[in-house]
């Protein structure tokens, strides 16, 4: 029995970062910014995660 990913290398290929203010809604939710981070998973292949953070007013 392996470990599974456990001994794989997994990391950030880049950091959580914005990428893109939404004034209104036609791209995405309206008053938010939207971040993008790109990460590896086990098997080598690279993800990109998406968020929309609204802001605190």
């Amino acid at each position: 029995m392996t470990s599974g990913g456990a001994s794989r290398h997994c990391g950030t290929v880049r950091e959580p970062h914005p990428i893109f203010r939404h004034e209104d809604d036609v791209l995405g939710p309206a008053a938010t910014t939207e971040w993008q981070a790109f990460v590896t998973d086990s098997e080598g292949n690279t993800l990109g995660l998406v968020s929309f953070a609204r802001e605190e007013s």
